[in-house]
């Protein structure tokens, strides 16, 4: 099962969240309404619940009327949170991040790729200012 949606369902342990949703409440109250059955089928499945979605839209990520009746797969999942038209540039974000997030719990070696263009312009910086005092020093 994936790393983020398990932290999802561990939240409901704990009223402080677990994981990723650590110190997120909302999370723990959306977690608290799953079923044996629901989880079950995540686990089995990767069928994500309704309540995820749910989470997801009282966070400001979906909208209320995106939300899908059932539980949908997580490739789904994957392809709303990508291809998704966002109200405004912070539920993107947030969508996107999740979307990351998601893909990185999945697939371990493509978090490098994701992170590959971090930090280039100081890197590139540092570089310009070791010749410039390279060429004073001399």
């Amino acid at each position: 099962m994936n790393r983020v949606l398990n932290d999802f369902v561990n939240s409901s342990q704990n009223t402080n969240g677990s994981g990723f949703f650590e110190g997120d409440t909302v999370a723990y109250e959306k977690a608290r309404g799953l079923s044996k059955n629901q989880v079950r089928k995540l686990q089995r499945y990767d069928l994500v619940p309704r309540h995820f979605f749910q989470y997801l839209a009282q966070t400001g990520v979906l909208r209320q009327s995106d939300i899908p009746e059932g539980a949908k797969t997580k490739g789904w999942l994957l392809d709303l949170l990508r291809w998704h038209h966002y109200k405004n540039e912070q539920s993107r974000s947030l969508g996107e991040y999740l979307y990351r997030e998601i893909l990185k719990a999945d697939i371990p070696w493509l978090a490098k790729s994701f992170a590959q263009g971090d930090f280039i312009w100081e890197s590139l910086k540092e570089k310009v200012n070791l010749k410039t005092k390279k060429c004073k020093s001399t």
